[in-house]
């Protein structure tokens, strides 16, 4: 593996790790809130609140 394939490689876990947390961040954040993690990324969710 050149170091070219290597650089890609890393690059793709970054991303994955980078996602999971984000994610994590988001359930947190939903959760303090009171809503669930699908409720906060729908587009809907602000029929909630009122």
């Amino acid at each position: 593996m050149n170091i070219r394939e290597q650089a890609r490689r890393m690059a793709a876990q970054n991303r994955n790790q980078d996602k999971v947390r984000q994610e994590k961040v988001l359930t947190r954040a939903a959760n303090k809130v009171g809503l669930s993690v699908e409720e906060a990324t729908s587009h809907t969710w602000k029929a909630h609140i009122n």
